[in-house]
């Protein structure tokens, strides 16, 4: 069954956005490359086979939500997309069980 995860940009200054791999670190890393080619014209959201869900880039305060669909049990990576975030440590771990 799909859940809605609701989300706030508490950055006073910086865009953030979340992206939920089907996978692990090394998914992440592929999903955070194809979102630098996806673009700020695309909200740096990638899509394809790697990524399980995401929302948007959101403002400093902005809300969002991003539907994360019925999953099979597993460790995944969930991920901010916009450029440098992911390198400096911007991600966790979704545990479906």
């Amino acid at each position: 069954m799909p859940t809605d995860l609701s989300f706030t940009n508490s950055s006073t200054a910086n865009q953030h956005n979340w992206v939920l791999a089907k996978g692990g670190d090394d998914v992440a890393a592929r999903v955070d490359e194809a979102a630098t080619t996806a673009g700020p014209d695309a909200g740096y959201l990638p899509t394809g086979e790697d990524v399980a869900a995401g929302m948007k880039v959101l403002n400093p305060g902005e809300n969002g939500t991003a539907t994360v669909p019925a999953l099979p049990a597993g460790t995944y990576t969930y991920l901010c997309t916009v450029p440098g975030h992911y390198a400096a440590g911007m991600k966790g771990t979704l545990t479906i069980q």
